[in-house]
């Protein structure tokens, strides 16, 4: 709801790294991510960016899906914790 008002009432498809985002800063890497710290960002101008392994390593990293036997990122498992966040109600006060 808040991304459809975000773009006035319109309903958009949109990344969610900011719901990824929070979810590896409260609960961490868990079973869910790796982290690739080899090289570092090159943001251009325009606010886009690549991750560069020959570029001098900073204090920044990148998160890698975990993947099954199979090869197969664990997209559906991210899927399913962020949707299972979003849909709880919140804890009533007493």
């Amino acid at each position: 709801m808040a991304y459809e008002l975000y773009f006035g009432g319109e309903v958009k498809s949109r990344h969610v790294a900011d719901l990824v985002t929070v979810v590896y800063a409260v609960r961490g890497l868990r079973d869910y991510w790796d982290a690739e710290s080899t090289g570092s960002m090159d943001l251009k101008e325009d606010m886009t960016f690549t991750w560069r392994n020959d570029l001098p390593p900073r204090p920044q990293a990148y998160l890698l899906k975990k993947r099954d036997a199979q090869g197969k990122p664990n997209d559906r498992e991210i899927e399913q914790v962020i949707n299972d966040l979003l849909a709880q109600p919140p804890k009533s006060r007493k």
